[in-house]
C-alpha cells in the first residue's frame, strides 16, 4: 500500500494557502492531522487503490488547507463581488453554495489529486458491491 512521499508539514499546508494565518507551526496541526485521518482511510479504500505517493500527499496537504478555509471566511471559500451605485463602490464577500468537498477550491483540488474519492465519502446510498 502506497504511503504518501513524506509526512505533511504546516510550511507545506501555508504554501498552498497563506492568506488563512501568519501562524503556520501553531495554526495547522489539528488540520494536518485531521486530513491525514481521511487520507488513511481513502487508503484502505477500493476508491484510493493506485493513488501514487505523490497524489496522496498532495490530497492531505490540500485537504488540510479546506478543512481551515471551510472553519473561517478566507480567500479559499470566499468570492469577493462588487457593486456599482454610480460613482460609489460597494465590496462584500459572498461565500460559496458547495457543501462538502466542493465547499472551497481547496477541497476541489485535494479531490483532484484523489482521482474524486473524497466527494463520495459520506454520501448516503454510496457503496461498492464486491460480486
Amino acid at each position: 500500500m502506497p504511503t504518501p512521499t513524506r509526512p505533511v508539514t504546516p510550511d507545506d499546508v501555508q504554501e498552498i494557502a497563506p492568506g488563512i494565518t501568519e501562524d503556520p507551526t501553531n495554526f495547522w496541526p489539528p488540520f494536518i492531522q485531521g486530513a491525514n485521518a481521511v487520507i488513511n482511510e481513502l487508503e484502505l479504500s477500493v476508491c484510493g487503490a493506485g493513488l501514487s505517493p505523490e497524489s496522496l500527499f498532495e490530497a492531505e496537504r490540500w485537504l488540510a488547507a479546506h478543512f481551515a478555509s471551510t472553519s473561517q471566511p478566507t480567500p479559499g471559500n470566499v468570492i469577493e463581488e462588487d457593486i456599482l451605485k454610480g460613482d460609489v463602490r460597494i465590496r462584500y464577500n459572498v461565500a460559496e453554495t458547495q457543501t462538502g468537498i466542493n465547499g472551497s477550491t481547496y477541497g476541489q483540488t485535494a479531490n483532484v489529486f484523489a482521482n474524486g474519492c473524497l466527494g463520495l465519502k459520506g454520501q448516503p446510498g454510496t457503496q461498492v458491491v464486491f460480486i
